[in-house]
Parts: C-alpha cells; structure tokens; sequence
C-alpha cells in the first residue's frame, strides 16, 4: 500500500511557483467576501499576503492586516425518529396486535456532525474589522495556515534589548 497524493492542476501548479506559495488549500467559502456561499475558493499562502481566488476574481489580503487566524469547531446534533417495521411484525408474530404496537414504537436516533471552519480576521484600512470563513471540515491541510500564521507572528514579537 502506498500513500496517495492529490493531483493538483497544472494552473494551480504554476501559481503556487509564481507566489512562492507555503501552503495551498480549496476550500469552500462561508463568509466574508462578495461572493455566493459554497463558491469553491484556492488559498494560497505566500510570505506576504494570502491569495484568495473565487470564480474567476481574486483577492489580496496582505499578512500585516491580519489579526488572527484561527480553526473553530461547530457540532450539530440531529434526533430524528425512526419507526421499526422488523421489530412490528416480529412483536405481532409472537404477541399478536400488542406485541406489533410494542415492537414497532418508534425510537430516538442521534447522529452528530462536526464541521470545522478557517476563520481569519482582519483590519480593513486600520479601521473596521472584518472576517472571512472558510469550510475546512474535509481538508485537514488548511492547519498549515494557521501554524504558518501563528510562526510567523511569534517571529514579529521577539524584541531583541
């Protein structure tokens, strides 16, 4: 077995040369650009700037505007109810007509979602802040943003006396 590695599109590809681009995610986008949700967007991260490019438009955030990026967890849990046939006729088979309403109740089903979200936030002209989410829920590579971004800003605050 070996390990399988992602194609990546000869554009792409010759775009994150030219950028000199660390890391490269696409991901879907949530909020925070005039653009619709879901519009799938490639990021890449350069030393100075994040390059954002959603259907066609592209977008500049330079690295000295951001304040913060950050990975945020959202959980969702769904009860639905869920009726048992099998266990109708199998109730009915062996205890008649209270047997059937007794095998066949229905019963609470639970299933969980967690979806995970790349949150920047930034200052527009020094003045207002702003955010921009990104869905990263099946893209466990968007980490390296964030990691690239909080290295980054540790090498900014060492003060040399």
């Amino acid at each position: 077995m070996g390990i399988f590695k992602v194609k990546i599109n000869k554009d792409i590809e010759s775009k994150i040369k030219d950028l000199n681009a660390k890391a490269f995610i696409a991901v879907p986008h949530t909020s925070g650009l005039p653009i619709g949700e879901n519009t799938l967007c490639q990021l890449y991260y350069s030393d100075d700037k994040i390059v954002i490019d959603a259907s066609g438009t592209t977008f500049n955030l330079m690295i000295e505007k951001i304040k913060s990026m950050e990975i945020k967890t959202d959980v969702e849990i769904h009860s639905q109810y869920v009726s048992s046939s099998g266990g109708a006729i199998a109730g009915a088979m062996v205890f008649g007509a209270i047997g059937a309403l007794i095998g066949g109740r229905s019963k609470e089903k639970k299933s969980r979602e967690i979806k995970q979200y790349l949150i920047i936030m930034y200052a527009d002209n020094d003045v207002e802040v702003k955010y921009l989410g990104f869905d990263i829920t099946y893209t466990p590579k968007a980490k390296d943003f964030t990691l690239l971004f909080n290295k980054n800003l540790k090498q900014e605050t060492i003060i040399e006396l």
